[in-house]
């Protein structure tokens, strides 16, 4: 008989989680889908392309996936996984819409923000998970300003989601505006700064 120890609780509690993780998702999923059964029609987003990310929470973003394209005029819903399938979208596609589903496993997928905010400043990037403290945290860590609950209705999180995009708009605008604002007053007190010294000169 070995007297050595083996610490190998935490694997059989890890293979648990992940059972329970995977019942969930498929929980979920089944029920996104009978709400696309039931739901009416959403007349709303004609011309606008949406990039959906999830390494984690793969029952809600492909139930998501799977609303959005029956019950929406959205012209392109993507679910993308990992990075490089992320930039590979991006070449071809501008995204109006970013959701991530779930906090991301792998953090590199945030870095698709800035990557499509640089061909589209007014992206509206959004969160749609079980909203606790934990997400909270991930949304303002990753400066994410929307986010809408995976636990309510999803005709609910679009007509939330219609509202955001419109007061994103407005925001953006107002910051690029700011930004335009605070540099013109640079330029006069640069100038005016200047003219004196060259008079001094001219003198």
């Amino acid at each position: 008989m070995s007297m050595k120890t083996e610490f190998t609780d935490g694997i059989a509690t890890e293979a648990y989680f992940d059972d329970f993780k995977d019942f969930y998702e498929n929980l979920m999923f089944d029920g996104i889908r009978k709400q696309a059964a039931a739901d009416p029609y959403i007349e709303w987003g004609t011309g606008m392309n949406v990039l959906i990310i999830s390494d984690r929470a793969l029952g809600r973003a492909e139930g998501l996936l799977v609303y959005l394209n029956e019950k929406t005029d959205f012209k392109n819903i993507c679910l993308c996984r990992s990075l490089t399938e992320i930039q590979s979208y991006l070449v071809t596609v501008t995204p109006d819409i970013i959701i991530f589903v779930g906090m991301a496993e792998k953090k590199t997928n945030y870095q698709s923000i800035e990557m499509a905010k640089k061909d589209n400043p007014f992206v509206l990037i959004a969160m749609f998970a079980f909203l606790d403290g934990i997400i909270e945290d991930e949304c303002e860590r990753y400066q994410i300003r929307y986010a809408f609950s995976s636990n309510k209705p999803i005709k609910n999180g679009l007509a939330y989601l219609r509202l955001a995009v419109e007061e994103n708009r407005y925001s953006v605008q107002n910051e690029a505006n700011h930004e335009i604002e605070k540099e013109t007053d640079r330029t006069k007190s640069s100038k005016k700064k200047t003219f004196p010294a060259l008079l001094k000169k001219i003198r």
